[in-house]
């Protein structure tokens, strides 16, 4: 339930408009909450806050590549030098609903690269609000469309890749690890609605010997060696596209020399006798043209004596007719185009701030247009292969590396749209390498990387994984991030405190209006529960917290704001060391604490099936229909107090049951708001039985749920009085299924008595906050 930023802190909220109206939709659903929501073509210079719907319903691929290069631009504009600055920043697109890793049809896999940027925003600002939403349109009308981005704004989380299928799933991802590849994982999603997952059909067949393969970026460093190893297991034909002049037989005076420095005091050397004086510059280019020339020798000759046959090509491959003469002169050489690899790739690391426009679009252009130039090339051969060299920047982001996960990630969605499309044919694999110890990974950053824990990925093992890649021996998915040894969820999140924002509102939890005091909606005690059970299962994605702890609720939850613009809270979520407790605290705006707990993930302390007590008593048989016209402010959905069984002076017992739809932890939610809740109604009638008293909730000490609990729809409740005093009532709740089982305890409920007399009102002002 916890939104993803306090919105009322950031100001005037810019929409970058779709073209079929969402945008409009949306802001007039933000500007009834008491956000106020603009839509700008340009937002204004000082935005602090920017949702980016423009790459829904491209009209062209070259706006689907372009919206990419624009969302850049409007996450510069919002960069400062102060990284801890708040800010939001939202991009949506439209692959599926999955990030196209369900099997099913990925439209606008272009625009796929904003992923890509929203990750790596994420990782420079750490303060700031950054999400990726992968909206799936389908047939739903705008106003459904800008519904489903209001609820996943307002109490969508923290979490940044978020998809939004037409059907109404919500979909995170994960990464599976890839049986027999080392060190290497594949995404894929992890329905918070489970559903039926499709598989890609399996390629019938690969390259076979004597294919051509045509290799972007291949005569040089990594790739080269990875064409060598996929040579020594199958002779190929090789055409190498690389930006180099094609190499020139040597001059004999360089052959002495092997080292740069060698090479550079040798080239000025014969320029004095020549009486030039060349500048550092120069001799910088001349040596690592020699050296270039030399290397793709060298590359030609290994394949060659392999068996394989190899051509070096010099193309760009940004420049589309470049690549189209250069796979002519393939075609005219071998044959048949029957697959390529495009491997090329440039860095130009910089923060988000200092990064130009100009820098951005050589990095990104490179991978993006790079592989739209080589589809479109090959558009009328008969393709096998479809490999593609993307990084592991695009999978989780790397500061200073905005430009590259933004054109990696497109490399990935393409390529999974691409498997669809070409079906059982052609091998289509997106290979999301970790750092390489050598290539681009100069000394410096070899240096840096060994620092920060990150292992690099030896030559010859990385160029073995490709080889198998390729020949389609390893891995099933398309998207196969390799060698890199990626941290756990919660890894580097223990000791430190996530601050976010909270936003109740009637729209996006509109079973308030079924729990008002007086007309006022008023959020539940088990409510506050549940949220800081979702915001413990931010802090660690995919370890359900099965016991809550202490959860002490103060002033503030209850207000007639949420009956109009809702109420914001901040939230505070600290992981102990050792990743065993999470301690969260809530508060208004005006620092009143609302909630104060700790969650127990159940991965580190498994629940107990504690058999409930026998109550013996007399007969209850309380009035409901009174019950719920007077004390109990309960309505609709919240009615869920069936039967009164037995009651005494040491406990109770009752009977609840609750609608078959509503949510529970089998979908989204963490907890039984409306079992939880029928425990409370049950102690607030005991309290009324025996002292003409009601009784409002306080603190609960422990919730913990059993396995099974999730498909309760009814139970018996069965409560005993740990201690009664003249001003608070302690109870032990147990939650049994029809079956006879413990399905949930609440352990230490405190209840404080509240007089039912003409005054009531004036005190349920104070516990409202009106």
């Amino acid at each position: 339930m916890t939104a993803l930023a306090d919105l009322s802190q950031l100001g005037a909220l810019a929409i970058i408009p779709d073209s079929k109206g969402i945008a409009r939709a949306l802001a007039a659903k933000l500007r009834k909450a008491g956000i106020p929501a603009r839509i700008h073509q340009k937002p204004p210079a000082d935005s602090r806050a920017i949702l980016f719907l423009k790459s829904l319903y491209p009209k062209s691929l070259d706006e689907s590549i372009s919206n990419n290069q624009h969302a850049f631009r409007l996450l510069k504009s919002m960069a400062t030098e102060a990284t801890e600055e708040l800010r939001l920043f939202v991009a949506v697109q439209d692959t599926g609903g999955s990030f196209g890793l369900d099997g099913q049809s990925t439209p606008n896999a272009w625009t796929g690269g904003l992923a890509g940027l929203a990750k790596t925003a994420a990782r420079e600002w750490p303060n700031a609000a950054v999400k990726s939403i992968d909206l799936e349109t389908g047939d739903l009308s705008a106003e459904q469309l800008a519904d489903r981005l209001y609820q996943e704004i307002l109490t969508g989380g923290t979490q940044v890749e978020i998809g939004l299928k037409a059907n109404g799933e919500r979909i995170a991802l994960d990464l599976a690890p890839v049986t027999n590849v080392a060190r290497s994982f594949s995404p894929r999603p992890r329905r918070i609605d489970p559903a039926t997952r499709s598989r890609a059909e399996a390629p019938r067949y690969g390259i076979q010997q004597g294919d051509t393969i045509v290799v972007s970026g291949g005569a040089r460093g990594v790739t080269a060696k990875c064409l060598v190893e996929l040579a020594k297991r199958k002779p190929l034909k090789f055409a190498l596209l690389g930006r180099s002049a094609p190499p020139e037989t040597e001059a004999p005076e360089f052959a002495a020399c092997q080292s740069d420095a060698e090479l550079k005091a040798k080239i000025l050397q014969l320029k004095r006798q020549a009486g030039i004086t060349p500048t550092p510059l120069e001799l910088n280019k001349e040596a690592s043209s020699i050296i270039a020339a030399r290397e793709i020798r060298t590359t030609l000759e290994t394949l060659q004596s392999l068996g394989s046959e190899a051509l070096y090509l010099q193309a760009d491959v940004v420049d589309a007719a470049s690549v189209q003469a250069a796979l002519a002169q393939a075609r005219e050489a071998f044959g048949p185009i029957h697959g390529f690899v495009h491997a090329a790739g440039v860095l130009a690391d910089k923060p988000i701030r200092d990064k130009t426009d100009e820098q951005f679009d050589r990095v990104f252009k490179v991978k993006a247009h790079g592989l739209r130039n080589l589809l479109e090339a090959t558009s009328s051969d008969s393709l096998k292969l479809i490999c593609c060299f993307s990084s592991v920047a695009a999978r989780v982001g790397n500061p200073g590396q905005a430009d590259y996960a933004c054109g990696n990630e497109i490399l990935n969605k393409v390529c999974q749209a691409e498997a669809r499309r070409r079906g059982s044919s052609c091998l289509v694999r997106s290979i999301n390498w970790g750092p390489w110890d050598g290539g681009m990974v100069k000394p410096a950053l070899a240096k840096h990387f060994a620092k920060a824990g990150v292992s690099l990925i030896p030559i010859q093992e990385g160029a073995e994984c490709f080889a198998d890649i390729a020949l389609g021996k390893r891995g099933s998915g398309v998207e196969l991030i390799a060698g890199a040894n990626l941290p756990s969820a919660d890894e580097g999140e223990q000791g430190r405190t996530k601050r976010r924002a909270l936003h109740l509102h009637v729209s996006n939890f509109p079973y308030l209006v079924d729990h008002a005091m007086h007309g006022y909606p008023t959020a539940p005690m088990v409510l506050i529960a549940e949220l800081g059970m979702r915001i413990a299962r931010e802090q660690q994605p995919g370890k359900p917290s099965y016991q809550c702890r202490d959860v002490t609720a103060l002033k503030g939850m209850g207000t007639a704001k949420l009956a109009r613009h809702g109420r914001w809270f901040s939230t505070e979520a600290t992981t102990e060391a050792g990743g065993t407790r999470i301690q969260i605290k809530l508060q208004t705006p005006e620092q009143l604490v609302t909630l104060n707990s700790s969650f127990v993930p159940s991965a580190y302390e498994a629940p107990e099936r504690v058999q409930a007590p026998s109550i013996k008593g007399e007969p209850w048989n309380l009035d409901l229909v009174a019950a719920y016209a007077g004390p109990l402010f309960n309505r609709g959905d919240f009615m869920v107090l069936q039967k009164t069984n037995t009651i005494s002076k040491s406990g109770c017992v009752s009977e609840l049951v609750i609608k078959e739809d509503l949510p529970s932890p089998a979908s989204d939610w963490m907890s039984h708001l409306w079992l939880l809740d029928g425990i409370l109604q049950t102690a607030t009638e005991w309290k009324r039985h025996h002292t003409d008293h009601h009784a409002i909730p306080f603190r609960i000490g422990r919730v913990t749920s059993l396995p099974g609990w999730e498909r309760l729809t009814r139970a018996s409740c069965v409560m005993e009085i740990v201690k009664d005093t003249a001003t608070k009532t302690t109870w032990n709740a147990w939650l049994v299924s029809p079956n006879g089982e413990t399905a949930a305890t609440l352990e230490e409920l405190e209840m404080l008595p509240m007089p039912h007399d003409k005054n009531i009102w004036n005190t349920q002002k104070e516990i409202l906050d009106l």
